[in-house]
């Protein structure tokens, strides 16, 4: 963890696709969909041009299928992984990052549910991870 001001999900926050594989477009469309339902921004997945305020999913080095590595900032996420499995687990890794306000619920009224939207944010945060050797035998 690292100190600073967090990364705020607004109505400018879009989900961006740099990395090669066809999957990171579906791990990007399941995290804009839950950003959608925990934020109600339109959060939209962009492969090309310019986001500003973007939570990026990239291509990385990352020695092990399901390594990847999270940088949360102000001024963005960058989700980096070598393959798509380490992508989605940066993903899970970024909603655990987040306050329990945004876990979309269903049974929220109008109300309650637009109360918790308006500032959704993530920590500073710098996590490279790598799975054990052999994580079966955990």
């Amino acid at each position: 963890m690292t100190g600073g001001r967090p990364f705020e999900i607004t109505a400018d926050t879009a989900v961006v696709v740099r990395h090669r594989a066809h999957e990171a477009r579906r791990t990007a469309e399941y995290l804009a969909a839950w950003l959608r339902r925990a934020t109600g921004h339109a959060v939209p997945v962009v492969t090309s041009g310019a986001a500003p305020h973007a939570i990026t999913l990239a291509d990385d080095e990352t020695p092990s299928a399901e390594g990847y590595r999270l940088d949360v900032t102000h001024g963005g996420v960058h989700l980096r992984a070598a393959e798509p499995a380490g992508l989605f687990h940066a993903t899970q890794t970024l909603r655990q990052l987040l306050p329990a306000a945004a876990m979309p619920i269903g049974t929220l009224t109008k109300k309650i549910q637009c109360q918790l939207t308006v500032c959704v944010k993530a920590p500073p945060a710098r996590r490279p991870i790598e799975p054990p050797a052999d994580w079966t035998k955990l």
